[in-house]
């Protein structure tokens, strides 16, 4: 049993980092509920023998820097989105002023005249 907590947890954390390793961080995220219980089934468990423990380890460790990796790659997606959103608007905004000629499928609010 106590075996099985532990090959559990690296299963876990070795499927996650598979996930992450190529970027599929919505498949990284519904993995967390797997991950959480195999820590918990841990918790209560002897420690592992020297060999399960370092490769938990290096699982944890590759675990932690492809997170980062991730985040850091789902930072820079959402701010060049924003950075295009704010080129956009700013390219747009003439046109959205007063007295400008409404342009199609322009919202309501955006298309004002004299």
């Amino acid at each position: 049993m106590t075996a099985d907590a532990w090959d559990r947890l690296a299963q876990a954390l070795a499927e996650e980092n598979d996930a992450l390793e190529r970027l599929d961080l919505a498949r990284a995220a519904a993995m967390l509920a797997a991950k959480e219980a195999a820590l918990a089934a841990v918790a209560d468990a002897p420690p592992p023998d020297a060999t399960r423990l370092a490769t938990i380890g290096r699982l944890a460790r590759d675990n932690q820097r492809l997170l980062e990796r991730g985040i850091a790659t789902q930072a820079r997606v959402i701010a060049l989105v924003a950075e295009a959103a704010r080129d956009a608007m700013a390219r747009d905004a003439p046109s959205a002023c007063y007295g400008a000629a409404p342009r199609h499928g322009a919202p309501m609010a955006l298309q004002r005249t004299a």
